[in-house]
């Protein structure tokens, strides 16, 4: 990683908040993989990362949309 990468890479996690992940985004993860495994090839870090983007309301922004079905606020970030 270069210094630039270095910066750019903490100025994103500086505008990033963390959040508790616990039995209900479990179980919303859980519905995820059961719905979307196979026709998605949806994997459980991505099933946690779309039921915590749903619990707590929040827009996701990925470049891998396919991953994310039924997610109502997702963006496609700039490059």
């Amino acid at each position: 990683m270069t210094a630039g990468e270095e910066k750019g890479i903490a100025a994103l996690f500086a505008g990033l908040d963390a959040v508790t992940v616990d039995a209900t985004t479990g179980a919303l993860a859980g519905e995820r993989l059961r719905r979307y495994r196979r026709s998605h090839r949806l994997e459980l870090g991505d099933a946690l990362i779309g039921a915590s983007a749903e619990q707590y309301g929040e827009r996701l922004a990925t470049f891998n949309r396919r991953h994310y079905p039924g997610i109502s606020r997702l963006a496609s970030p700039d490059r």
